[in-house]
Formats: structure tokens, sequence, C-alpha cells
């Protein structure tokens, strides 16, 4: 054959060869587009359609008007001490397909009120409506005394959770879970019926962008002798994405893991269980 001849001919092979690997990039690009389900996505609890691959919490020092001679010289070192151990941990757990970031109002937040207020009602979970309802027209509202425009949610393509570390003395209260607008029609009982969330961390609050929120006494997180501070506040943190606690009515733990016997152990030590991370979509099978 001559050479021109074998020329065309490679010619002709390369250009079958390049077409097969375009096609097959093309295909399979496609797939992955449309029909690629072995991805897992991170999402609500038991709830595929709300995504939390993009937590941000919106972190806020609060100190009720009576206590401002007890403020913590070091609070923002405090603080975020604990934050990175609880974005570290949920990083790990969630196998990289969810971040948790953190923003910290750079002051100190003076309530309006002294914490005789807000203490009485810690019992029965209003102090952190209370609290968060306020702090939103104050920092979120532009005509709020402490309006903040970097410190607002975007509410576009992240998880906003509001976080609230109380000044209170012997306030060792923690909670936190998910907000639905008070102008609901819905109970917080039918919206535990529809989500499978219990009650104890569904909240009715006037917070605008905010999908969850969380309260915690300051105390717990530089006081504890166990050093569980940062696991406490992972627990309350894992409630503003629907995650229940794994306790049962009378208290025994139902797991081993941080939401339930775990919550005894400090963060460094802890994990979330194979059936929690199926039920927020990081693992599809067990």
């Amino acid at each position: 054959m001559k050479k021109s001849g074998l020329i065309k001919v490679g010619t002709i092979l390369g250009l079958v060869f390049l077409s097969a690997i375009l096609f097959f990039i093309f295909e399979k690009s496609w797939q992955d587009l449309f029909f690629d389900e072995s991805k897992p996505t991170a999402h609500f609890y038991r709830d595929s359609s709300v995504p939390i691959s993009d937590i941000n919490l919106k972190v806020f020092y609060v100190v009720p008007a009576n206590r401002t001679a007890n403020i913590l010289s070091n609070w923002r070192e405090v603080i975020e001490n604990n934050l990175a151990k609880v974005s570290a941990f949920h990083v790990l757990q969630f196998r990289g397909l969810s971040r948790l970031t953190y923003d910290i109002y750079p002051e100190i937040v003076i309530l309006k009120n002294n914490e005789d207020i807000y203490n009485s009602k810690a019992n029965g979970g209003t102090v952190i409506i209370s609290i968060a309802e306020e702090l939103s027209r104050r920092v979120f509202t532009p005509s709020g005394d402490l309006y903040n425009a970097d410190s607002v949610p975007s509410g576009e393509n992240k998880y906003a959770v509001l976080g609230l570390v109380y000044e209170g003395e012997n306030f060792t209260v923690f909670n936190g879970g998910i907000v639905k607008p008070a102008s609901a029609k819905e109970s917080v009982h039918d919206f535990s019926l529809l989500s499978g969330v219990p009650e104890s961390i569904i909240f009715k609050a006037d917070l605008e962008k905010i999908k969850g929120f969380f309260l915690i006494g300051r105390d717990n997180l530089i006081n504890s002798p166990t050093a569980i501070g940062s696991t406490q506040l992972y627990e309350i943190i894992a409630h503003t994405f629907g995650l229940p606690d794994a306790i049962n009515s009378v208290g025994v733990p139902l797991s081993d893991d941080l939401m339930g016997l775990g919550r005894v152990k400090p963060i460094e030590n802890n994990y979330l269980s194979r059936k929690t991370l199926k039920d927020l979509g990081v693992l599809s099978d067990l």
C-alpha cells in the first residue's frame, strides 16, 4: 500500500477512535446529569426535597440588660473554638456532602429585658422564640438599632440557622429546632405529623429566611467538667435540620451515637450512626 494510503487509513481510524471517545464522554455526562442516582445528596431529616449541603450559622452572644457586668471577656474565642469543633465534626460525618459554616456577629448584643424575663420562659421553650424575634427586629431589619446588612441571612442557596449563646447565671438550658412561620395555619402538631419531626423541636416564629435556630447557655461551653459543650452544641444544631434525639420517653438512649448515649462524650469521641446518616441522605443503604 502506498504511503499516502496508509496516512488516510490512519487518519480515518484516528477519527473513528476520537468519535468513540467523544460519544462515550457525552453519553456519560448526559447520564450523570439526568439519570445518575448513585450520588447521595445531604438533606433534611427524611425529606430529600430540602437540601442541607450548605448550612450557615448566624451566631450571636446575647446578654440580658442586667448581666453586662458578667460579660465574658473572651466570649468570641470561646464561641469560635466550639463552632470550629462542630464544623469539623459535621463535615467528617457527612462525608463532605454538607458543610457547616458560621458567622459570629462582631458585637455583643445587649437584650432589652433583664434575665428574669427571659429565664421565666426557659422551661417552656419560648425563651428562644422571644430572643430570636427581638434579635431579628434589631439586627436583620433596616430600621433596627443594630442593623447589619452583612449579618442578614441570604436565604438563597444556604440553609440559614440562627444561633444564640446566652449569658445567664446558672443558665444551662440548650435547645434548638426548625422554624415555621408564626402566621402558618398549620399547628406544630400538624407539622409534626406531616414531617415525622418531634413537636419538641418545631417552633413557630416571625423569622424571615431562617430555617432553624438554637440557644445554648454560655456556661455549657466553658464550665462543662466532662468537656461536652461542643457535643451539646452539635446536638441542638442537628435539631435545626430535623434530627430528633435518640432517647425514649423515660430518658433511655436508643443509640450509641451523639444523638443518644454519645451526648455525654466529648465530640472528638463521637459519631453519627449509619441509620442517622441514611435518614439525612448521606448513605443510601445500611
